[in-house]
């Protein structure tokens, strides 16, 4: 608990010591096996010596002494070195060993198949024991004759070979007798599975498939969840103490640390370091396979591990937490819930804008910039750094200083692989020059900006009533007929704020199976929360169009959906713009709930004319073309950007024609079905060429 944030030399020191006590446990087993088997082959063929220089050479290597310990006075030693506390380590065998009362002829028993997957020469002993079966995987006879031999001076827990079959080890799932009916329970079988005795004699060794969390040392858990931790490992001490106390009265022991957040937020961070508090190592494990394998939960309490879930579930869903020895933690984001008796939850966030700032200081060394992202961008400590290195990267290339352009390119290449999945990534830098607004647009969307980087920090200092209800989320909805500029203006946002923007693609968000498309909306905010990026729902009356009386089916459904999404928007705490042709098509719950609402109306003849010189640049063909354009054509801009892009195709001459304008027009003009305007036929006159 002094150390929860890194090793200190002295934590390092004393694990290379624990390290150290633990081979000459493993050593000392081993020997053990091999010792037991000499002494057994002498007594049961005392004329057959074709095996014993054998074991004797194996032995030899083992013990400086050319004199072999004597067996009784070896058993002595090692029940020492397993059962006495002054020397305890934190050995899975002396878990095993202590904690479920097992005998040493049960440790021989355990080690002796664990060793038949390490060492030919047991195998080939075990064969010649066993002779005429050649098979070299003991049988319950066999072990049995072992134990009586062996072991007629202790107290054994086999007394018959009908034990085996309740044996602790079977129990735990570290044994297993063959099931074969066909063979007489004398003549069965017994194995331990390479992988299981290689993770109790090696705890440096993650289970197959599983991963442990190592901790990041420039990665601290935030300061606001320090405290949460501190509380949870004293509460957890107990439980994960080497020694079971069996005077200890629970009635409802913890089953599990339900942590939730956004991806990003921490959470496997926060475990890792929980863990080291508690003298552990965190180690994810599969869903499915936590729940198939009856062994990983008493192996993770013998191997001192702390094991994490992370089940992918969606709106709904429910995981049934089964096989639990010890409290383990099971990290969600928003949505589903376990199914467990005597459950802790706690919810992770970000670190807060001064920690964030100064972990951009600590990557990009620019206080400056550092100070302005940190209170832009709400976005993990883990994120920053990924980010702070990319970006230094990129500026390195173009010899300069980290800026906010840089930090913009980093964004928009990092970490959003999964949001890919479900949304488009728009990458565009537009600035207001690349923009024709009318000044109400203009002036919505700065507030739009203004809003989403004060979006964390609005709400300080104001009454109690907001301060009940802080949402650092931002939901924007720009109205206006298709090419008046919205996602245009989407981008130009998403640039001023140097954070990603990613159209939401519906067509993989939606599914025919009731619930997936919840789970992919679910999905698709999470992510875009943990990265901090700029959603764009175009078209969004498809999506968040009024609910109907919901007679049918398939509108119950719908509605359902519209439900679920209002709620998991309202509570998003990114910047979400949604675009449509008619705010009428939006529903009015959601109406409600946005926070700016900008028009973007039909452009004027200003607009106009200033959309088609900014669109023709140097090419343009005059200004009073230009102006008969502007006055003629009731065009937007979308459209005029069509015109221009079609004129330029068919233009031989840098400066574009009338004949080339008048090809743009009659394309755009087709798309329509309507004719061009009679006061612009004049430019389909061979005459009226500009030079």
């Amino acid at each position: 608990m002094d150390s929860l944030y890194g090793n200190t030399i002295s934590d390092k020191a004393s694990n290379k010591e624990n390290n150290k006590k633990q081979d000459d446990i493993v050593r000392s087993l081993r020997c053990f096996v091999k010792l037991g088997l000499l002494n057994f082959w002498r007594s049961a063929l005392p004329d057959d010596e074709k095996i014993i220089p054998l074991l004797i050479l194996e032995l030899s290597d083992d013990f400086a002494d050319p004199l072999l310990p004597d067996w009784s006075d070896y058993k002595k030693s090692l029940l020492k070195q397993l059962t006495d506390n002054a020397l305890y380590t934190l050995h899975p065998i002396k878990h095993l060993m202590l904690n479920h009362e097992l005998s040493l002829s049960d440790i021989f028993i355990l080690a002796l198949l664990g060793e038949i997957e390490n060492s030919y020469i047991i195998n080939l002993v075990l064969s010649e024991l066993q002779s005429p079966d050649k098979t070299s995987r003991p049988s319950l006879h066999t072990l049995q004759a072992m134990v009586e031999c062996l072991f007629s001076d202790e107290e054994s827990s086999v007394h018959s070979i009908i034990d085996f079959a309740d044996h602790t080890l079977v129990q735990l799932g570290l044994m297993s007798i063959d099931s074969n009916d066909e063979q007489p329970l004398p003549l069965r079988k017994v194995k331990i599975p390479a992988a299981t005795w290689n993770t109790l004699i090696n705890t440096n060794q993650a289970w197959p498939h599983c991963d442990f969390i190592e901790i990041n040392p420039f990665v601290n858990v935030a300061v606001s969840h320090r405290q949460e931790l501190e509380v949870l490992a004293t509460i957890l001490q107990d439980y994960y103490s080497p020694l079971i106390d069996k005077n200890r009265v629970c009635d409802k022991p913890l089953k599990a640390i339900l942590i939730r957040g956004a991806p990003g937020t921490g959470r496997h961070e926060f475990t890792a370091v929980l863990a080291q508090a508690l003298a552990l190592r965190a180690m994810t494990i599969p869903t499915e396979l936590w729940q198939k394998s009856a062994v990983l939960p008493h192996l993770s309490a013998l191997c001192q591990w702390l094991p994490v879930l992370n089940p992918s579930l969606g709106p709904g869903d429910v995981f049934k937490l089964n096989g639990v020895q010890k409290p383990l933690i099971v990290i969600l984001g928003a949505e589903g819930s376990i199914e467990c008796d005597n459950v802790l939850e706690i919810r992770l966030g970000l670190p807060d804008a001064d920690e964030r700032s100064r972990c951009w200081q600590q990557a990009i060394e620019n206080t400056s910039l550092a100070q302005t992202l940190g209170h832009n961008a709400l976005l993990s400590a883990k994120t920053i750094m990924t980010l702070g290195d990319y970006a230094q990267q990129l500026a390195k290339k173009d010899h300069a200083e980290v800026s906010f352009h840089h930090i913009l390119q980093a964004r928009r290449h990092q970490g959003a692989e999964k949001l890919r999945l479900l949304a488009e990534p728009v990458d565009r830098n537009v600035n207001l020059d690349a923009m024709i607004l009318s000044p109400m647009v203009e002036q919505g969307l700065e507030h739009l900006i203004l809003r989403a980087n004060k979006r964390e920090s609005l709400w300080q200092d104001l009454g109690k009533t907001l301060k009940a209800t802080p949402n650092p989320g931002v939901r924007a909805l720009l109205v206006g007929e298709s090419g008046t500029g919205k996602t245009l203006a989407a981008s130009y946002v998403a640039t001023q704020l140097a954070a990603p923007l990613y159209r939401v693609d519906l067509s993989s968000i939606m599914n025919k199976y009731i619930g997936e498309s919840e789970k992919n909306l679910a999905q698709l905010l999470d992510e875009a929360a943990a990265n901090d990026v700029v959603l764009l729902f175009d078209e969004a009356d498809s999506l968040f169009g009024s609910r109907s009386d919901g007679k049918e089916n398939g509108e119950r459904f719908a509605n359902m959906l519209t439900n679920f999404l209002l709620t998991r928007i309202e509570n998003h705490p990114g910047v979400v713009i949604l675009t449509t042709n008619s705010k009428d098509r939006i529903d009015n719950a959601f109406n409600r709930r946005l926070d700016v609402i900008i028009d973007f109306p039909i452009p004027g003849f200003e607009e106009r004319l200033a959309l088609w010189h900014s669109h023709l640049g140097e090419r343009e063909p005059g200004e009073h073309l230009c102006r008969d354009l502007a006055i003629y054509s009731d065009f937007t801009g979308g459209q005029i950007r069509n015109a221009v892009l079609v004129a330029s195709v068919y233009a031989e001459d840098k400066k574009l024609s009338m004949q080339d304008i008048w090809q743009g027009l009659t394309t755009e003009y087709n798309k329509l079905g309507r004719d061009i305007p009679s006061q612009l036929g004049y430019l389909n006159a061979p005459e009226g060429e500009c030079a």
